[in-house]
C-alpha cells in the first residue's frame, strides 16, 4: 500500500450534512438558551444550519494547549463554523482544527457531519515558499520576497491534498481560492494595461473552478468559493474583484464568499463609493454564503484599528499606567539633559544622535494597538542604534560608562510602558466607543465593544456568518454571549456607523 493511500485510510470519513448540522443546534439549545436568531442560519442553498460566528484560524497553531481549549470550547459551547488556511501558521492552523475535531469525534462530543470546516488555498510562504524557489512555475505570482501565490490547477489539487491531510479529514466542506486578487496587485506594480490584467485575471479564476468543481465531483471538497479583500471594492478600481464576473464563470458547486468587514470597512453593505453596497446585493441574491472576516481588526486610514477594548480592564481604567508612563518619560529627559552634562564637548544629541524623547515625540500617540506599536519598534530601535553606537564610544572615563548603561536601562524601561501605555489609552478610546454605541442604539447597551462591533455585523442578511479570532477560552466565551443578544434591527445598522464614525474621529 502506498503513503498516500495509508494516509488517506486514516482521514475522517464524511462532511457536514443538512441533518448533521441541524441536530448540532437541537443537542445544544435546551442547556444554552441562545437566541436563534443571533446564533445560527439556515443557508438556502445546501440547507446547512451555519452558526453566526465562525472560529478564526488565523493565529492558532497546533501543539499550543490555550489555542486547543479555545477551539474545543468553541465546538461545544455553540460554534460550529472553523476558518482555517493551508498559511496560517505555516500548516500549524489547519492541523489543529483536525486535532480538535479529531478528539471530539473520539470523545463522542460531536459527529463529523455537525461540523463545518472551511480552508484557502493560494498564498505560497514559510516552508511552502523554501520549497517552491527551486521549481517555479509560469503561473506563480511574485508579489514580494516573503510572499508568492498560485491558483493554477496543479498547484490547487496539491495544497488540496496536503490540507486533507493535516486537517485529518476526507472532505473539506468549503475550499476557499485565498486573495486572488495578488495577481492585478502584481501586475499593477507592473504597469500592465487594466483590461489586458481583467482578462488574464478572470481565465484563471475560471481555469480554477474548473479544477474545483472537479475536486468536488470526486468528494475532495464539497463546495467552494473565493476569500477577498477587494470583492467590496468599486468595479473601477484595478484590483477590484468583480462578483458578478465570478459567478458566471463559476460551477454549481461555487457557495461562498468571504470578505473584510466592521464598524469602519463596511463598503460590503453601504453605497459609500461607486461599488460599495453592490457585493451584499449581488451575494444575497445568487443564494451565497456570506462570510465576513476582520470584524475586530479594521483597515482605516490612520492604519490599523482593533475594535474591541481590553477583557480585562485595569481597576481606574488606565489612568495610573498612563501617568506612570508620563512619569518615565519625564524621568528619561532628565536623564538625557544629565548625560550631555557628563559628556560635555565629546557628546551631544542631534540629527545624527536623536535623543530617545525625540524619538518617543514623534511616535508616542501613533499606534492603535500594542500589535501596531510591536511591529514599528524594530525600526524605531534601528534608528536609535546609531546614538547608542556614538554614545558607547565617546563612554571613556568610568562616571560616563556608568551613565551610559544607566541611560539604556531607562530607554528599555521607557520601551515597557510605551507598551502599556498604549493598551491603556486604546483602551479608553474604546470605551468612548463602547458608549457612543450604546446612546446609539439600545440593543447594544451594556454590551462590551468587541459584541458591539459584531451585533452590528449581524443586524442584516449579509454578513451570514462573522469569523473571530478566539484564541483564548475567556475570548471565546466574552464573545459566544452574542448569541443570547438579539442584534438591532437592519433598517438600525446604519445609525450605528454614524455614530461609530463621529466617535472614532476622535482619535
Amino acid at each position: 500500500m502506498s503513503s498516500a493511500q495509508d494516509f488517506g485510510s486514516a482521514l475522517i470519513p464524511g462532511f457536514a450534512t443538512p441533518e448533521g448540522t441541524r441536530n448540532y443546534f437541537r443537542e445544544l439549545k435546551d442547556s444554552l438558551g441562545y437566541r436563534e436568531l443571533s446564533w445560527f442560519r439556515i443557508h438556502p442553498k445546501t440547507d446547512l444550519a451555519l452558526s453566526r460566528l465562525g472560529f478564526g484560524g488565523y493565529r492558532v497553531t497546533s501543539g499550543f494547549r490555550p489555542h486547543f481549549d479555545a477551539l474545543r470550547e468553541a465546538i461545544i459551547s455553540g460554534t460550529n463554523v472553523i476558518d482555517t488556511s493551508t498559511n496560517y501558521s505555516d500548516g500549524g492552523s489547519e492541523q489543529l482544527v483536525g486535532d480538535v475535531i479529531r478528539e471530539l469525534i473520539s470523545a463522542n462530543r460531536i459527529k463529523r457531519e455537525q461540523v463545518v470546516v472551511v480552508t484557502k488555498v493560494g498564498y505560497i510562504q514559510g516552508k511552502s515558499l523554501e520549497l517552491m524557489r527551486d521549481t517555479k512555475h509560469g503561473d506563480v505570482v511574485e508579489y514580494a520576497d516573503n510572499c508568492w501565490h498560485c491558483i493554477h490547477p496543479d498547484f490547487l489539487r496539491a495544497n488540496i491534498q496536503l490540507s486533507r491531510y493535516r486537517l485529518g479529514l476526507k472532505t473539506i466542506d468549503f475550499l476557499l481560492l485565498h486573495n486572488p486578487e495578488y495577481f492585478l496587485m502584481d501586475a499593477k506594480k507592473r504597469g500592465v494595461l487594466a483590461d489586458e490584467a481583467r482578462n488574464e485575471y478572470e481565465r484563471r479564476l475560471k481555469r480554477a473552478f474548473t479544477a474545483l468543481e472537479e475536486l468536488a465531483s470526486r468528494g475532495a471538497i464539497r463546495y467552494y468559493g473565493i476569500s477577498s479583500n477587494t470583492l467590496a471594492a468599486s468595479q473601477t478600481e484595478y484590483t477590484s474583484t468583480h462578483l458578478d464576473a465570478i459567478l458566471r464563470a463559476a460551477g454549481p458547486h461555487f457557495q461562498a464568499v468571504q470578505f473584510p468587514g466592521n464598524l469602519i470597512e463596511t463598503d460590503f453593505r453601504y453605497n459609500r463609493n461607486a461599488g460599495g453596497g453592490i457585493l451584499a446585493q449581488t451575494a444575497a441574491a445568487a443564494g451565497l454564503w456570506t462570510l465576513c472576516n476582520r470584524p475586530l481588526n479594521a483597515g482605516s486610514s490612520n492604519g490599523l484599528v482593533r475594535l474591541a477594548r481590553l477583557v480585562e480592564p485595569p481597576p481606574d481604567g488606565g489612568d495610573s499606567g498612563i501617568a506612570e508612563f508620563h512619569q518615565m518619560q519625564g524621568r528619561l529627559t532628565e536623564l538625557e539633559n544629565r548625560l550631555e552634562e557628563v559628556f560635555g564637548d565629546r557628546f551631544h544629541f542631534g540629527g545624527d544622535a536623536p535623543s530617545f524623547s525625540q524619538i518617543l515625540g514623534s511616535h508616542r500617540d501613533s499606534f492603535h494597538s500594542t500589535d501596531h506599536l510591536r511591529v514599528a519598534v524594530p525600526g524605531i530601535v534601528t534608528v536609535f542604534e546609531k546614538t547608542i553606537r556614538r554614545l558607547q564610544t565617546a563612554a571613556r572615563e568610568q562616571r560616563e560608562k556608568i551613565a551610559f548603561e544607566q541611560y539604556v536601562k531607562v530607554v528599555n524601561a521607557v520601551l515597557y510602558h510605551w507598551e502599556n501605555y498604549t493598551a491603556f489609552l486604546h483602551h479608553q478610546h474604546m470605551e468612548e466607543l463602547e458608549r457612543a454605541l450604546s446612546d446609539a442604539n439600545p440593543a447594544l447597551a451594556g454590551q462590551p465593544l468587541a459584541r458591539q462591533a459584531i451585533l452590528f455585523l449581524l443586524a442584516g442578511r449579509v454578513p451570514a456568518t462573522v469569523l473571530v479570532g478566539m484564541r483564548k477560552v475567556k475570548y471565546v466565551r466574552q464573545l459566544s454571549e452574542v448569541y443570547r443578544t438579539l442584534p438591532p434591527a437592519e433598517n438600525d445598522a446604519l445609525g450605528i456607523l454614524t455614530a461609530a464614525s463621529h466617535a472614532l474621529d476622535k482619535f
